[in-house]
This record gives C-alpha cells, sequence and structure tokens, in this order.
C-alpha cells in the first residue's frame, strides 16, 4: 500500500483582522502526516522567505532563505534537520554577515562575522568534537515568534514553579490568578449598586469557587 499523500496549503494566521483576505504562508506536501519534499514558505506581502526540502518531516537538503526585499538572507544544508556543512548569511544591504560551519548540528571550524559596511567584526574558532549539538536550523519569522513565545512561557513557569512550589504551580498556573483578578474586578463592580462589601464578598466567593473547580479538574493528573 502507497504513503498516504496529500498537497497542502497554509495560511497566515488573522488574529483579530478576521476580515482581511487570507494569505498563503506555506505550501508543500504531506505523507504519512509529515512534511515530505519541496516547501515554499512567503511573507505576508507575497514575498518569498524561505525554500527548501523536507524528508520525514525534518529539513534536509539546501535551504535558502531570502529578505523581504528580495535580497538572499541565508543558505545552507540541512541533514535530517540538523545543519551540516558551510552556511552562509548575508546583511539586507546584499554585504556578507556570517559565514560559519557545522558538523551535524555542531559548531566547526572558523567562523567570520562581518559588519554591513563589509568590514570584518570578529572571528570564531571550533571544535565539533567538543560542542554540544545544537537544533537549530533556518526558520520563518513566524517559526522564530512561536519559539520565542515557548521560551518566555517556560520561563514564567520555572519562576512560578520557584515561588509557589511544584504542588501548589501543577494545580494553578499563573493565567489562573488572572482570570480571578478579572473575575473579581467584574463581579465586584457588577455589584457596587447596593453593598460595596456584599459587592467584595461575592467577587471572593466567585473567584474562590473557580479556584476549587480548577484545583479539582486537575488533581488526577497531579496524583499521577
Amino acid at each position: 500500500m502507497s504513503p498516504r499523500t496529500e498537497d497542502v496549503t497554509l495560511y497566515w494566521p488573522k488574529g483579530l483582522f478576521f476580515w482581511k483576505p487570507k494569505r498563503v504562508y506555506a505550501s508543500g506536501r504531506v505523507q504519512e502526516g509529515k512534511r515530505e519534499g519541496k516547501w515554499v514558505f512567503w511573507y505576508t506581502s507575497g514575498a518569498k522567505q524561505l525554500e527548501g526540502e523536507y524528508l520525514g518531516g525534518k529539513k534536509h537538503g539546501v535551504w535558502t532563505k531570502w529578505w523581504e526585499t528580495g535580497a538572499k538572507w541565508t543558505q545552507g544544508t540541512c541533514v535530517r534537520g540538523r545543519m551540516d556543512g558551510k552556511w552562509i548569511e548575508w546583511h539586507a544591504n546584499g554585504e556578507k554577515a556570517r559565514e560559519s560551519h557545522w558538523v551535524m548540528g555542531r559548531k566547526d571550524g572558523r567562523w567570520i562575522y562581518w559588519r554591513p559596511d563589509g568590514s570584518i567584526e570578529k572571528t570564531e574558532t571550533y571544535d565539533h568534537l567538543t560542542e554540544q549539538v545544537q537544533d537549530l536550523t533556518v526558520c520563518t519569522d513566524l517559526e522564530a515568534r512561536k519559539m520565542v513565545k515557548q521560551i518566555q512561557k517556560t520561563a514564567v513557569n520555572k519562576n512560578w514553579e520557584k515561588m509557589v512550589g511544584r504542588p501548589i504551580a501543577d494545580l494553578v498556573k499563573p493565567w489562573h490568578i488572572a482570570c480571578w483578578v478579572l473575575i473579581f474586578v467584574v463581579g465586584l463592580g457588577v455589584s457596587q449598586g447596593e453593598s460595596r462589601l456584599r459587592g467584595v464578598g461575592l467577587a471572593a466567593l466567585l473567584a474562590f469557587s473557580v479556584t476549587c473547580l480548577i484545583a479539582w479538574m486537575a488533581r488526577d493528573r497531579y496524583r499521577r
């Protein structure tokens, strides 16, 4: 039985601008649920942003990224999702920005950095035998934003866990607190017409009820 394949077109998220027409973000083929073969990504303006091939859902082969102006941004080779060989990056004005070397995700050899005016900024030397593997590959601006958000979210959760302890952190998340504050303020505002003290009590009771409900829903997951 041949693998199930289908052509896929992805669109940029509209967010609050739901009335705007769809803008193509990426186009390629999916095989057995994984990206396969050539994929092309575009900016919201319609300019090509990134192009390359996938093998089993991982970047493989030559990948190229362009600035929105059409000038080349970076180019290099990936081997099953890891940077390998020589990678070159350019400034938006076309001047070379960096030349790097990789051995299956490990930095290697002489790296050179250039300023936008073409002068050398610095050089670095690495040995792949002593370097840690880095799962870094060229990505679109949208993917980069998502990665930054995930890093920030992870940092917030770690700090929250240090502050309140793991048992509480597993049951109560920072965004729960924001919801409770909002509920408290709304409840207080609704009940202001009768009695300030009564309003505070009702809002506090509502927030406490929501807290108990969330804790009850999460108790089984925490015990496992």
